[in-house]
C-alpha cells in the first residue's frame, strides 16, 4: 500500500495543469533616430539574449530584480544606458523615497528588459529602417500597447 502512495502522488502531479510562461521578446537593441538623440527600439520576435558581461554592473544597479543566474534579457547594454539616462530626473525626485524609486524602476526595467515582454507588450506601429553601419534592414518599434495587471499597478 505504501508503494502506491508515491505513484499516486506522481500521477496527480503529472495531471495537474501547470502554467509555464514562455520567454519571448518584442524588441532588442536600438535602431533609428526618433528625434534629437532619442532612438527607437528594434523589433525582435524571439528568445531573450544573454547580456554581455560589460552590462552586468549596470543591470545590477538599475534592475536588481532581473539580475540572477545566466542573465538573458530583451535589452542590450545600450538600452540599459538609455534607461539610466532617461530616468536621471525621476531618480532625483524619488531619492527621498527608496520604495517609490524601486517601484518606478521595477516598472521600467520590466518594460525595457523582461524576458517575458510578449506577455504584456504588443507592438502596434512599426517603421522600416536601414542601418547604415551594419547595412541591414531593421524595423523600428514606433508604438506599442502595454498591459499591467491590477495587483502590479497597486504594488502587490
Amino acid at each position: 500500500m505504501s508503494a502506491r502512495r508515491p505513484a499516486l502522488g506522481l500521477l496527480l502531479l503529472l495531471l495537474c495543469p501547470a502554467q509555464v510562461f514562455s520567454q519571448s521578446c518584442i524588441w532588442y537593441g536600438e535602431c533609428g533616430i526618433a528625434f534629437g538623440d532619442k532612438r527607437y527600439n528594434c523589433k525582435y520576435s524571439g528568445p531573450p539574449k544573454p547580456l554581455p558581461k560589460d552590462g552586468n554592473d549596470l543591470l545590477q544597479e538599475l534592475c536588481p530584480g532581473l539580475f540572477f543566474g545566466n542573465v538573458s534579457l530583451c535589452c542590450d547594454v545600450q538600452q540599459l544606458q538609455t534607461l539610466k539616462s532617461n530616468l536621471q530626473l525621476p531618480m532625483q525626485f524619488l531619492s527621498r523615497c527608496p520604495s517609490c524609486f524601486y517601484n518606478l524602476m521595477t516598472l521600467f526595467c520590466e518594460l525595457t528588459c523582461s524576458a517575458h515582454q510578449s506577455q504584456f507588450l504588443n507592438v502596434t506601429v512599426t517603421e522600416d529602417y536601414f542601418d547604415p553601419e551594419t547595412h541591414e534592414n531593421k524595423t523600428n518599434v514606433k508604438e506599442l500597447e502595454y498591459y499591467i495587471g491590477q495587483s502590479f499597478a497597486n504594488g502587490k
